[in-house]
């Protein structure tokens, strides 16, 4: 099917019948630019759909992760050429019926559907649109144009007359930094071709889609992800619109946290994956110098910042170091309900969570109490220790009340070292992890995948990627290569060599092989002292020469 001839099912879009003729003879060109509530409303959508396939209800999760991973279809090949049509100017060596029937052939979308680029007509080629290639790199977060023309081997490249030029540099399209290079652009049909859903204003996959067939044979379907959702979509503005949507439906709260993303357009696009480490990275110099510079005037106001665990509790704000506490001279004992070790930690007016009461120093140590509950009498607590009924704190206060200092003083020395186990097995854990990323290994990797992952590493090692760039300076193609270069922290590439502890002692073996070196070194230097002393001649004339090599002269 050629691209200069519409199908018969064709309905000319309002889009397109409201623009003029732009003729050769009365060149007209507009600029349609995308509007605000376009994005919102994208926003709004993409958002939409990544809560409706991310529904943590869902059963089957390897589908859902199918569903969640942006993944592009295999475009089948074909070519563009121009063609001497002021009106049509490509025409194409392969075509969809399915694929001809949602854009017409000057490129505007059927159904009132929208561009999520700007469009534009050019001076005498009619209603025809076109795009900025870097533009459209940008949206669809390709580095530059180059890269995208030479990945897509289907899009036709197009330069611009002088007086498209000026139109270009003249409309609000923000190229003005290309007035020194020359404009390339690309016909909005072609990049539906090769992209698809991915430029339309709330595009779904395989329905938005110009190879539909194409699509639905590589097994993707209208519930396939085609935009990564909004990170500012998940940003309130102000407290007062948080407060206000508390009582909203979800969708409702969605969209109103869309309109009151502070980022908004194609460049904002970003994903909504984010990857959580139980390990805080080390901060950036400012950082570091800031608090220095701090720390020296005396105003500090945060710990000192560093590598450290978060979600860990510090030792000192949830347990007491142990010591000998007294309560409050009432002499009543107060009663403690069953209660788990960090709940019953992070009581403001507890120590280690096993007895009640005031800890300030000012108080007197007059009496000591246990903890007393009498339904769990003759139990014992979460963490071990027993439950004390009344009448053997009575009875030990009676006979000897200090004792009552010392199994308090068991309680908080049997409580912090619990939970200091349990923090070092936690950090300890978490630790693993955090090297296991720095080394490059995959986190949470197990003893019985060891042998998988070094097979995998010896590939991902091997990566070797070529990019050819025309340099306009040199006029010349500038080849880049890139191949992948370990750290120092990388399994099997550490830097450091040859490094001992200073208190490691040298093994007897090899201080007996460094003797024996010695002593041959020794006796091999004594042969050739010999062999030169036969060698030297004897000179009657000349006796000082003689006796300067220690031969005897009778």
């Amino acid at each position: 099917m050629s691209a200069s001839t519409p199908p018969a099912s064709h309905t000319v879009p309002e889009s397109e019948a409201t623009l003029p003729e732009n003729t050769p003879s009365q060149p007209q060109p507009t600029l349609i630019k995308v509007a605000n509530e376009t994005l919102a409303e994208q926003k709004e959508f993409a958002l939409k759909k990544y809560l409706s396939i991310s529904d943590p209800n869902l059963k089957h999760k390897s589908r859902q992760q199918q569903l969640l991973e942006i993944r592009s279809p295999t475009i089948r090949k074909f070519t563009a050429q121009e063609t001497e049509d002021p009106n049509h100017t490509l025409q194409y060596s392969e075509t969809d019926e399915k694929g001809e029937a949602k854009i017409t052939p000057n490129g505007h979308l059927v159904n009132g559907k929208k561009w999520l680029i700007n469009t534009f007509t050019l001076p005498g080629r009619g209603k025809e649109l076109f795009a900025a290639s870097t533009e459209v790199a940008k949206f669809l977060q390709i580095r530059d144009a180059f890269v995208m023309f030479t990945r897509h081997k289907q899009l036709h490249k197009l330069l611009t007359s002088e007086e498209e030029r000026k139109f270009i540099d003249s409309s609000s399209l923000g190229l003005s930094k290309l007035k020194t290079r020359q404009i390339s652009l690309v016909n909005v049909k072609n990049l539906y071709m090769v992209f698809g859903c991915r430029l339309v204003a709330k595009g779904v996959r395989v329905e938005d889609d110009y190879w539909e067939d194409d699509l639905i044979s590589q097994g993707f379907s209208d519930k396939n992800q085609v935009f990564p959702a909004f990170v500012g979509a998940f940003k309130a503005k102000s407290s007062s619109s948080a407060a206000s949507s508390s009582t909203a439906t979800p969708s409702q709260q969605a969209k109103a946290l869309i309109l009151n993303s502070t980022s908004v357009g194609p460049a904002s696009l970003k994903t909504l994956y984010t990857k959580t480490t139980p390990i805080t990275p080390q901060p950036t110099m400012e950082e570091r110098m800031e608090y220095l510079a701090n720390s020296r005037v005396g105003e500090t106001t945060h710990i000192l910042p560093g590598q450290g665990i978060t979600g860990g509790f510090e030792l000192a704000n949830i347990a007491t170091h142990p010591q000998y506490r007294g309560d409050s001279t009432s002499g009543s004992h107060s009663k403690q309900s069953n209660k788990t070790l960090v709940s019953s930690l992070l009581l403001s007016n507890s120590g280690s969570g096993l007895s009640l009461g005031s800890s300030s120093s000012s108080t007197k140590h007059t009496s000591n109490h246990i903890p007393i509950n009498e339904s769990l009498k003759g139990m014992k607590s979460n963490n071990g220790l027993p439950y004390y009924d009344q009448t053997i704190a009575k009875r030990i206060a009676r006979e000897d009340a200090s004792s009552l200092r010392e199994i308090e003083y068991l309680h908080d020395l049997v409580q912090t070292n619990t939970l200091v186990k349990q923090s070092r097995a936690m950090r300890t854990k978490q630790w693993k992890l955090y090297w296991q990323g720095k080394a490059g290994v995959d986190v949470g990797l197990t003893k019985d995948k060891v042998e998988d992952f070094f097979k995998k590493r010896q590939d991902f090692m091997q990566f070797f990627e070529e990019d050819v760039k025309f340099n306009e300076y040199t006029n010349k193609d500038q080849v880049s290569t890139k191949r992948r270069k370990p750290n120092g922290n990388y399994l099997g590439a550490c830097t450091i060599r040859g490094l001992k502890a200073p208190y490691l002692e040298k093994p007897e073996k090899v201080e007996a092989e460094k003797v024996e070196s010695t002593k041959k070194e020794n006796e091999d230097t004594a042969r050739t002292n010999d062999d030169e002393n036969e060698q030297v001649p004897v000179s009657k004339s000349n006796p000082q020469s003689i006796n300067s090599v220690g031969v005897s002269v009778n």
